[in-house]
C-alpha cells in the first residue's frame, strides 16, 4: 500500500513539474517584452538600427528555443498546421531563403527570427489552451503584468523628466525604455485581452483606464488611434439595439468615464501638445511626420522597379538606401504593407493579405457562434490593421501578448481545434 502511494505521489509531482515546464516558456515570452526592451535600450550600440549585434536579440532567440523545445517535448510542434500563423511561417522561411541575395542579409535573418517568435508564441498559447494546462486567468494575469510594468515605467519617466524630446512636449515619455514606439506597442498589446471581457468585468474596465492613461503619455498618434478605433468598434457592438441582454449600465458608465478623461486630458498642457501632433496628420497642415512623403516615394519606386524586384523584393533594410537617395534620410515607409512589399515583393503583399483573411475567418466563426471571445479577436484585428497602416508592426515582438491571446482563444474554441486536427489529417494523407 505504501509503495502504491509513494509511486502515485512521485507520478503526481512529475506531472506537476512537466506541466510547469510547458507553461513557463510562453509566459516568459509574453511578459518579458518590457524587460527585453529595457535591455535593448541599455546595451544597443550606435549602429544598432543598421543591423548590429544586440543582447535583446539573444534573449529573444533563447525564448524561441525554449518554446520550440517545449512544443517538441509535448509533441505539439505543428506550426504549419495552425492556419492563422501559416502566413507568418511563410514569411519567416522566405526571409531566410532570400537572405543570400539581400543587400542586408543580417536584417532578413532578424526579421525571420522576430516572425518565428510571434508564431511560436501563438502555437505555445494554443497548446496551453487546447491541453487545458491553464485557464484564461493566465492570459489576464500576463496582461496586467505587462501593463503595470509599463505604467510604472511611464510614471518614473514623468517624475524624472525622461521625456521624448522629438515630440516637443514635457509630458511625452517612453519611461525607462526610451523607445516611444515600442512602449506604445507593449501597452496596446494588452487591450484585446481587456476588451474580451468588456463590459462585464470591472477588472477589465480598470485595465482599460490604466492603459489609456499610459498610452496618452506616449503621445503615439497611431497607437492612440488604433486603441480608440478598437474601443469604439466594441462599444458600437455592445450598444447595438438589436442585441439582447445589453449591459447598458456598464456600457454607459464606460462611455461617461471615457468622455471625462478625454475632456480633462485635452484641457491639460499635455493634451494641447497631443492635439498639436494630431493636427500634423491633416494633409492641409502637415505631412504626418513625413508619412505622406514616404508613402508616395515608396509607391513610385515599387511601381517602377524591375520585374524581378516586383516578384522577389529587394530584402529587408534596402528601403532605407532608396529613401536616403530620394529623401535624404535612411528611413522606412512607416507602413507594413509597403515595407513588406518592398522587401519581399509580391510574396510579401500576399502574405500579409493572407494573414488578415485568416484572422477575419476566425472572427467570423466566433461571431456566428456567439462566442464572447469574438470581441477580443475583433479588437486585435482592428488594432493590427490600423497600426500596420500607420507605422508597421505586423510581426513586432512587442505584440507578443496579442499573439498569445489569439493563440489561446483559437485553442480554446472548437474552430481552432478543427483547423488544427484537420491540418494534421491533411498532412498525413500527403
Amino acid at each position: 500500500m505504501n509503495t502504491f502511494l509513494n509511486t502515485r505521489i512521485t507520478s503526481t509531482r512529475g506531472w506537476a513539474g512537466w506541466r510547469v515546464w510547458q507553461i513557463v516558456p510562453c509566459t516568459f515570452a509574453v511578459v518579458a517584452g518590457p524587460l527585453i526592451t529595457t535591455v535593448y535600450r541599455l546595451t544597443r550600440s550606435a549602429d544598432a538600427e543598421l543591423g548590429s549585434f544586440s543582447l535583446a536579440q539573444v534573449l529573444r532567440g533563447i525564448l524561441c528555443l525554449m518554446m520550440l523545445l517545449s512544443l517538441v517535448l509535448s509533441r505539439r510542434l505543428h506550426l504549419l498546421e495552425h492556419r492563422i500563423i501559416r502566413p507568418l511561417m511563410f514569411l519567416a522561411i522566405y526571409a531566410l531563403l532570400t537572405s543570400v541575395i539581400s543587400p542586408y542579409p543580417y536584417e532578413n535573418v532578424v526579421f525571420a527570427v522576430k516572425t518565428a517568435f510571434a508564431a511560436l508564441v501563438f502555437a505555445s498559447a494554443f497548446h496551453l489552451a487546447e491541453s487545458k494546462l491553464c485557464s484564461e486567468n493566465w492570459l489576464v494575469g500576463s496582461a496586467w503584468a505587462v501593463l503595470l510594468f509599463m505604467a510604472v515605467s511611464q510614471g518614473i519617466g514623468l517624475v524624472t523628466g525622461n521625456t521624448a524630446t522629438m515630440y516637443a512636449s514635457d509630458y511625452a515619455t517612453a519611461g525607462v525604455t526610451d523607445q516611444p514606439a515600442i512602449t506604445a506597442a507593449l501597452i496596446i498589446s494588452t487591450l484585446p485581452v481587456f476588451l474580451r471581457f468588456f463590459p462585464k468585468s470591472r477588472a477589465a474596465l480598470a485595465g482599460m483606464m490604466v492603459l489609456l492613461i499610459s498610452l496618452f503619455f506616449t503621445m503615439r498618434r497611431t497607437a492612440l488611434i488604433a486603441a480608440a478605433g478598437a474601443i469604439l468598434c466594441v462599444l458600437a457592438r455592445n450598444i447595438n439595439p438589436f442585441r439582447l441582454r445589453v449591459p447598458w449600465r456598464q456600457t454607459l458608465l464606460v462611455i461617461l468615464v471615457l468622455c471625462v478623461l478625454i475632456v480633462i486630458g485635452m484641457r491639460s498642457q499635455a493634451g494641447q501638445d497631443l492635439l498639436t501632433r494630431m493636427r500634423g496628420l491633416n494633409p492641409s497642415e502637415g505631412s504626418g511626420s513625413g508619412r505622406y512623403i514616404f508613402w508616395r516615394i515608396s509607391v513610385d519606386h515599387i511601381l517602377n522597379r524591375s520585374i524581378s524586384a516586383q516578384i522577389l523584393g529587394e530584402g529587408m533594410g534596402s528601403i532605407r538606401d532608396m529613401m536616403y537617395e530620394n529623401f535624404g534620410h535612411a528611413i522606412g515607409s512607416h507602413t507594413t504593407w509597403l515595407d513588406l512589399t518592398y522587401a519581399f515583393g509580391v510574396f510579401g503583399l500576399l502574405a500579409i493579405g493572407w494573414w488578415y483573411i485568416e484572422l477575419i475567418r476566425f472572427a467570423k466563426y466566433l461571431r456566428v457562434a456567439k462566442n464572447p471571445v469574438f470581441q477580443g479577436v475583433f479588437s486585435a484585428i482592428v488594432i493590427f490593421f490600423l497600426v500596420s497602416l500607420g507605422q508597421g508592426g505586423f510581426s513586432d515582438p512587442s505584440y507578443a501578448l496579442t499573439y498569445a491571446a489569439l493563440g489561446f482563444w483559437a485553442g480554446q474554441t472548437s474552430y481552432g481545434k478543427q483547423l488544427y486536427y484537420a491540418g494534421r489529417s491533411f498532412n498525413r494523407t500527403m
